[in-house]
């Protein structure tokens, strides 16, 4: 009889403990980012992207490697293997040749690495809006996601250029002259901009990118607006965002205030967090760049205890100028290979 009880405990015991995992699992306030980053944590998707040809030609940068990430062999082998996702700007779709555009997709596929691609969701009038980020004529995105159809590749992900912060509360300057539009607004530009690129691609999945460290806005204030914005986009596309990709500003002091006065809001929304990690545009060197990001890293899975769901290893600055090899400390894949071989 004292046996039988026995195992009978053990058995209960043992039921307990698979309750338990499968509620830590299952529950969004226990599960995901938020809390510290252990051994057992998911490893994460981690994304890639960084300042292509096109880009370093408009700031008079120089040219660098970037292309050659695309050639057979090429020495990022550790990193390949841990990349999931690589993104293409815009600018770097709509203006790279045929040949080398197919050359870069062909070789994601081969690799088996899903392709995003960068959305300019909000409309501009004829009084607001050119010339700015995160603005671009009605049919662009499908016209983007079309190309690259045709050139072999199948679009993933749409990441939407920060619609929130450049559409409702940016200042505008110049001759850029900001909408300020409605949230509603931009929800419903996103929303019949995507309509028209899930006409190429139905199964796209749709997210964003936003910044932290707006300097005329409280982390309350922001965080208020993106509750707004999550639930008008759903309203609007009849979807909710999949994924937010925090830009974070780290050189300003109301950046990781604002950041996790948003993370309640995010979690509530049900939406992967993503954050990018990268250096600083006043980094002087490409080791200097390298060595910001890893603080970077450290400050939001170490200090903050968090675990974003995506890291985006990006740059959009001159640094760091080479991307290969990812045995070296100084590229962007040695830094890719240097997370993974942690994660």
């Amino acid at each position: 009889m004292k046996r039988a009880k026995a195992e009978s405990a053990l058995r209960c015991m043992a039921l307990a403990r698979r309750l338990f995992v499968a509620l830590l699992i299952g529950c969004p306030a226990l599960a995901g980012f938020g809390r510290p980053a252990t051994a057992q944590a998911p490893s994460p998707q981690i994304w890639m992207a960084a300042t292509e040809p096109v880009w370093r030609d408009v700031h008079g940068w120089g040219t660098n490697d970037y292309l050659d990430l695309f050639q057979s062999g090429a020495p990022w082998q550790q990193a390949l293997r841990r990349v999931q996702v690589f993104q293409f700007s815009k600018r770097f779709i709509e203006q790279t040749s045929p040949e080398t555009l197919s050359r870069a997709i062909a070789f994601l596929n081969r690799n088996r690495i899903a392709i995003a691609m960068q959305g300019t969701p909000n409309m501009p009038t004829r009084g607001c809006g050119r010339g700015i980020e995160s603005y671009g004529p009605p049919p662009d995105m499908a016209r983007d996601a079309a190309r690259i159809r045709s050139l072999g590749g199948q679009v993933t992900y749409i990441m939407m250029d920060e619609p929130l912060y450049f559409g409702h509360i940016y200042k505008g300057g110049g001759p850029r002259i900001a909408c300020h539009a409605a949230i509603e607004t931009i929800a419903a530009d996103a929303a019949r901009k995507i309509a028209e690129a899930r006409r190429v691609f139905p199964s796209v999945q749709v997210g964003e990118t936003e910044p932290y460290g707006i300097p005329f806005v409280s982390s309350a204030a922001w965080a208020s607006m993106m509750a707004q914005w999550f639930s008008a986009f759903q309203s609007a596309t009849g979807r909710p965002l999949v994924f937010q990709h925090a830009d974070i500003v780290w050189n300003r002091p109301d950046a990781l205030p604002q950041f996790e006065a948003a993370l309640p809001v995010i979690r509530r929304a049900g939406i992967t967090l993503g954050v990018i990690y990268n250096g600083t545009p006043q980094d002087p060197t490409s080791a200097a760049w390298v060595a910001d990001a890893k603080r970077h890293i450290a400050l939001i899975e170490g200090r903050l205890g968090i675990r974003p769901q995506h890291v985006i290893f990006q740059s959009w600055t001159a640094m760091p100028r080479m991307m290969l090899p990812d045995t070296a400390s100084d590229t962007l894949t040695g830094l890719v290979a240097s997370y993974a071989a942690s994660h």
